[in-house]
């Protein structure tokens, strides 16, 4: 049977009961509505006599308590007649009770009109026996004795008629509840006889189709089951580690190489939040880092690593961990939970900064021949001087001598503070002035700049500095300049600009010279480690070394260059933001 002819066949098995019980409820509900009606005009009523009677109570009272007060003169007396101010409200209240009966509404409003005689009266009366008047004369006393029987009358009135009111209403809503029962009987047993019949027949078919669609459905789980055991043997059987959570960030499951990078069993982990197993701080300042699935949840996408993570093991080991989040939907879209994909990348890690640190002594060996000339050329000066000093003894000279001497060793000592700078770390970002660490740079490389007879122009604007760190931005334009030294021709030029960008938030630097340019082919491969297009002489790893550290500093590095008869020249342009950029920072660009 196919599912259309299944769903309908369950349909008309749902939908001719269905149809019968809403028939019969309809049928039911205007009987009981019927009968709600009656019943609800028999409380009208009874409620309308006994606010007619506590009217009359309240009335009565207050005829007492006037006596009272005409006997004994005492004030207490006379509370029940104060009550009897708001009167007219419950008449009002009365009358509107009775609204769907003109004659009782019209004598409940002569009633209170002879109330309102009587209220007068008692005032006379009372005002009688507070001046010592003749409040005991018969004639008197009768008079009101006759106004309250005509009120008392015309109360029996309106409840005599409200009685009997009542008893049709009451006579009204039994003969409405035995007919009710009456048809409630005969419609459960055509009911019940229907539904019986056609229940049978449907039942029947049912069964039948059940049968098929439940062997169909078996069949499908068996298949189901088999892809999720073989989707969940494909994720503990990968490299990577893979942890999945729910909903709430809590872990739902950990593959074998998730155990192994964390130290944590896949049992001991489960319910487990996820920043109690995955616990990461950052490599430079240990500060602990954002929980990837927040991460994930906040930019509702698939996430990669904010910064250099470390991974704080079970054990309290670390490791160097490279990790991309994302999130798990169904089939509405609704995030149901969250995947996280991690990998040791210690080894790859140690690799790097063992290529880094082979760079730099690549950079030290390149510098040292001009280091090692600049400081022998005004030491050698020096000893001349010295000797001279002694062979002039008291000679007018010496003070000269003293002077010349005195400046070579500041240039030595200019030279040797340099190298030491070049390498020379702070632990966390400072204030970094370019001018500075260019000027650095360029007295290092001043031996190659006067054997290349160069040309080399500085330009900075006010204020050009940036937070960092400065020993790393100093390699940069070490190695920079160093490569445009080594393009340019002998009286080449290189110009080095230094300015505040558009939005005052960064710091553009340009070096550009007037070399040989670069290969079109080349330029691809440029940042890549390992690329050098100066052979044996090169290390390779100048360009990706630079590239690896102002993208730390939050910054680009691109180039530009020409190389046509008549035209060429290479210009890089390195763009630094003034704040060295944190976690925030950093989450809100990748959410931008």
């Amino acid at each position: 049977m196919t599912p259309e002819r299944f769903s309908k066949l369950l349909l008309m098995s749902l939908a001719v009961p269905t149809l019968l019980v809403f028939v019969m409820a309809s049928v039911v509900a205007f009987e009981v509505g019927q009968l709600r009606d009656a019943l609800g005009w028999v409380d009208h009523t009874d409620t309308v006599i006994a606010e007619t009677r506590a009217e009359l109570r309240r009335i009565v009272d207050a005829e007492t308590g006037l006596r009272g007060f005409l006997v004994t003169g005492r004030e207490e007396f006379l509370e029940s007649q104060r009550e009897s101010s708001g009167t007219a409200a419950r008449f009002a209240k009365l009358e509107a009770m009775v609204a769907d009966n003109p004659p009782q509404r019209q004598r409940l409003d002569e009633i209170r009109g002879k109330f309102e005689n009587w209220i007068g009266y008692s005032k006379q009366m009372v005002q009688l026996r507070e001046g010592a008047g003749n409040y005991s004369d018969f004639e008197l006393n009768m008079t009101g004795k006759r106004m309250m029987d005509e009120i008392r009358a015309g109360f029996a009135t309106v409840i005599d008629v409200e009685q009997a009111l009542r008893d049709t209403r009451l006579e009204r809503a039994t003969h409405i509840d035995k007919d009710f029962k009456i048809s409630l009987a005969g419609l459960s047993l055509l009911l019940a006889t229907t539904l019986v019949l056609f229940s049978r027949y449907q039942l029947r078919n049912l069964a039948l189709q059940y049968g098929s669609a439940l062997k169909t459905a078996e069949e499908k789980a068996a298949e189901e089951r088999e892809r999720k055991q073989w989707f969940l043997t494909l994720l503990r059987s990968v490299g990577d580690a893979v942890i999945a959570t729910n909903a709430n960030g809590r872990i739902t499951f950990m593959n074998p190489a998730a155990e192994a990078a964390t130290g944590w069993s896949e049992a001991a982990a489960k319910q487990q939040r996820l920043e109690s197993v995955f616990r990461t701080v950052k490599a430079d300042t240990r500060e602990r880092l954002e929980n990837p699935v927040d991460r994930v949840r906040r930019l509702n996408a698939v996430a990669g690593p904010l910064d250099h993570r470390l991974l704080i093991r079970r054990d309290e080991s670390e490791i160097h961990v490279d990790d991309c989040g994302a999130p798990i939907r169904d089939d509405d879209g609704k995030i149901i939970g969250f995947i996280l994909i991690f990998r040791d990348v210690t080894r790859q890690y140690e690799l790097e900064r063992t290529l880094r640190t082979s760079e730099k002594l690549a950079l030290a060996g390149r510098i040292t021949a001009s280091v090692a000339h600049e400081i022998h050329n005004p030491l050698d000066t020096v000893g001349n001087l010295l000797h001279m000093i002694l062979i002039d003894g008291g000679s007018e000279h010496i003070a000269e001598y003293a002077e010349l001497a005195t400046q070579q060793l500041q240039r030595v000592h200019q030279v040797t503070l340099s190298m030491l700078n070049l390498y020379r770390e702070s632990h966390a970002p400072v204030t970094v002035k370019l001018a500075e660490v260019v000027n650095s740079a360029l007295a290092l490389l001043e031996m190659q700049v006067r054997s290349k007879e160069a040309q080399v122009t500085c330009r900075f604007t006010e204020g050009s500095s940036v937070e960092g760190f400065p020993g790393e931005l100093r390699q940069v334009f070490t190695n920079l300049i160093h490569n445009a030294l080594d393009a340019i021709p002998q009286g080449g030029t290189i110009a080095i600009d230094c300015m505040s960008g558009g939005t005052q938030k960064q710091v553009n630097i340009t070096i550009t010279d007037n070399g040989c340019g670069i290969a079109e082919q080349d330029i691809p491969r440029l940042f890549q480690p390992l690329f050098t297009t100066k052979g044996e002489s090169g290390t390779g790893l100048g360009l990706w070394v630079s590239k690896g550290i102002v993208e730390k500093h939050g910054g680009t590095i691109d180039v530009e260059t020409k190389n046509t008869p008549g035209e060429s020249w290479t210009r890089f342009h390195v763009v630094l933001p003034r704040q060295f950029p944190s976690l925030v920072s950093t989450a809100q660009a990748l959410a931008n």
